[in-house]
């Protein structure tokens, strides 16, 4: 299910159309008084840059989300992008709330190193209700202000400096191994280390980075909302980010075999 909003023009039907495709559920708040948001984005020696136009995606009302509170919690897990934090943080405490109450997951993608530079106090508090963190390591290292490279050790600061709740913090390192922890605050220790390597894509097999770590969120999480172990969703992370990667954009061939987890 995705909730947001979307303008009355053709880059809105586009997303629409495409998340039927998709067969994604939808809760999209349309506004006739706005254009769709969209993104440019330039692709160089498989480098990108992107030129965002942000627009309806801001938009998206509390009474909208109040209206459709019912079907919205329908959901197993809550999953909140990052750059929502910066015009609709109300919202994502508003449903933090109410998934809460019904002792379901919430998910936090903190999404850019500027995110966590800039929002920082705003982060922090959804880290802290937070059951599943996803980052990168530049992220990572943007949170805890640790440069040292050492991922297991950024690890143990990002939970020792959140609230002790039973939380799974997820650090990808695009090539390297994505690590995967637990932390027990009783003990004071990581009481669980999972090192996954990713797979191996070639340099020339590379298109665009683009919804890679995106990607990655979705894989781990089609698995983890079926109950399989955190072995198994990081590899589904991993794939899914693998076939990302060798195609433009958000995409994937029309022939794609759909791995086993």
């Amino acid at each position: 299910m995705l909730l947001g909003c979307i303008g009355k023009d053709s880059y809105g039907q586009k997303i629409s159309d495409a998340l039927k495709v998709a067969n994604v559920e939808t809760v999209l708040e349309e506004r006739d008084d706005i254009l769709s948001s969209r993104c440019g984005v330039a692709v160089h020696l498989k480098e990108r840059c992107l030129i965002p136009e942000i627009r309806a995606s801001t938009m998206l009302s509390m009474d909208f989300v109040e209206k459709n509170l019912d079907k919205i919690l329908r959901a197993s897990i809550f999953l909140i992008e990052g750059y929502f934090v910066i015009e609709k943080y109300e919202i994502i405490l508003r449903l933090i709330e109410e998934f809460t109450k019904l002792n379901k997951t919430i998910a936090f993608t903190l999404s850019a190193v500027f995110m966590v530079e800039a929002f920082r106090d705003r982060i922090l508090e959804i880290s802290n209700k937070s059951h599943i963190i996803f980052c990168n390591n530049e992220e990572a290292e943007a949170f805890t202000k640790n440069k040292s490279g050492n991922i297991e050790e950024i690890s143990v600061e990002i939970h020792k400096s959140l609230a002790p709740i039973d939380r799974i913090l997820v650090i990808t390192c695009g090539k390297d191994p994505v690590v995967v922890s637990r932390y027990n605050y009783a003990e004071q220790k990581l009481d669980f280390l999972l090192k996954s390597y990713v797979y191996n894509v070639s340099d020339e097999e590379i298109v665009d980075t683009n919804a890679c770590g995106d990607s990655f969120v979705g894989g781990f999480l089609s698995q983890y909302i079926q109950g399989k172990s955190l072995e198994v969703c990081t590899r589904a992370g991993n794939w899914a980010s693998s076939v990302i990667i060798r195609n433009i954009g958000c995409t994937y061939p029309e022939d794609l075999e759909i791995k086993k987890f």
